[in-house]
């Protein structure tokens, strides 16, 4: 799960120096070895779900959780732009005769002071539109003074859910649950197959 907590209802996701992720990839160089080792079994990938809170006051209003496949594109998608900029900036730092950091940001400039106890961290600030926004046609928050909750997922992981899970949230008279088609995030031409859990507090 990937949390964060926002203070607008509509305001565009803050993701600092980490591009979106549709999926946590163990081959990423932005987590930490305890991460990748945090089971005793081989993995790959696993799935990711941004968890997006709309506090006002210390209470949250709205909550949001949105899977990853259904929001972001592929890794490599945003690599493409990362890596070419990355190039440029180690580039302009060899030639200028400064000292180049390793880091997995756009770039580091060590020692730039005389007594090189300075360094210059050259970040990208990535952002991303809140899913009230981008699926605004799907999830309709009706009254602003009740709490909402809307989950978003691939029909297939809802169908991974057990029987006895998805049976209890269907028979939950208070809950929601509908089939929808959502743009796929990779190519928006296709339509995916998702599923919409909502809830209204009373």
């Amino acid at each position: 799960f990937e949390i964060k907590k926002i203070e607008n209802q509509k305001s565009s996701l803050a993701l600092n120096s980490s591009p979106p992720k549709n999926k946590l990839l163990f081959s990423d160089a932005r987590i930490t070895n305890a991460c990748r080792d945090c089971e005793p079994d081989k993995w790959e990938e696993k799935d990711l779900f941004y968890v997006i809170g709309h506090v006002v006051g210390g209470k949250i209003k709205h909550l949001f959780f949105m899977q990853g496949t259904c929001y972001a594109a592929d890794h490599n998608i945003y690599d493409k732009v990362h890596s070419p900029i990355k190039k440029k900036v180690d580039s302009i730092i060899g030639f200028l005769g400064l000292e180049k950091g390793e880091t997995v940001e756009i770039g580091k400039v060590k020692r730039v002071d005389p007594l090189g106890i300075t360094e210059l961290r050259i970040r990208g600030m990535w952002q991303i539109q809140n899913p009230l926004k981008v699926y605004g046609d799907l999830c309709k928050v009706e009254d602003n003074d009740k709490f909402h909750l809307f989950a978003l997922m691939r029909k297939e992981k809802y169908d991974s859910f057990s029987k006895e899970d998805s049976n209890k949230l269907e028979a939950n008279k208070d809950i929601s649950i509908k089939d929808v088609k959502i743009k796929d995030p990779n190519n928006p031409s296709k339509l995916a197959e998702a599923k919409l859990i909502s809830f209204k507090g009373r």
